[in-house]
């Protein structure tokens, strides 16, 4: 029986120590982020990354069996260097050391942010297209990939081209997309690359609609 009594109160040690998870510092939870994220985005172009006004790590929690991180990025070429466009997540890191994917902060981000990427707030019905089909979206309206569960959406179109002569920081001329999958999301103005996938645009007339086409990146 004693002994019995010395191996339950090891294992319970043992599972608080776990739990707690002290080796797991804030300093080395966030390096762990930092590499997860840099790695992640690391040869997309027009990717995510924390080079934007209130961007980086934020804040770290300890919680049972590791800690959370909070970030703060921007993903695609953006109008303006503006936190509005900023998107947040919580990243996890276990007490293994391991980081999990990021998911969308809920709690940082508007209502209207959580809203699932294939509602429509138009009369345009959601496609449900196949990978490598050509398919035209308007502004609002969604396309499901069947083979994927990716979903895009696009958001704006953005067409006030920079006047000649004058220096801008950007364009002017674009398209705000918004991705979904697994549960994540991923949004930015000429976002092409997300979750995996490539967004070829075929066609635009910046302003209305989109010819568009999804292949996966190999």
């Amino acid at each position: 029986m004693n002994k019995k009594i010395v191996i339950l109160t090891v294992a319970v040690v043992l599972l608080i120590i776990v739990a707690w998870s002290p080796w797991i510092t804030n300093a080395y939870s966030k390096k762990v982020v930092l590499e997860k994220f840099t790695a992640k985005w690391q040869g997309v172009s027009d990717g995510c990354g924390f080079n934007c006004d209130g961007c980086g790590i934020g804040e770290s929690r300890r919680t049972l069996f590791g800690v959370n991180v909070k970030i703060e990025y921007a993903c695609g070429m953006l109008p303006e260097d503006s936190a509005k466009y900023n998107q947040k997540s919580t990243i996890f890191v276990s007490s293994l050391g391991t980081a999990y994917e990021f998911k969308q902060s809920q709690s940082d981000q508007k209502k209207e942010d959580d809203q699932p990427v294939q509602e429509n707030n138009n009369n345009y019905e959601t496609l449900n297209i196949s990978l490598g089909e050509e398919f035209t979206l308007h502004k609002n309206q969604s396309a499901i990939i069947n083979e994927s569960g990716l979903a895009i959406k696009i958001t704006e179109f953005y067409n006030s081209p920079c006047p000649k002569g004058v220096q801008c920081i950007w364009s002017g001329v674009g398209i705000a997309f918004a991705y979904s999958y697994g549960g994540e999301v991923q949004k930015g103005i000429d976002l092409v690359q997300a979750f995996g996938y490539k967004t070829n645009i075929i066609d635009t007339d910046n302003e209305t609609y989109a010819k568009l086409k999804i292949t996966k990146i190999e």
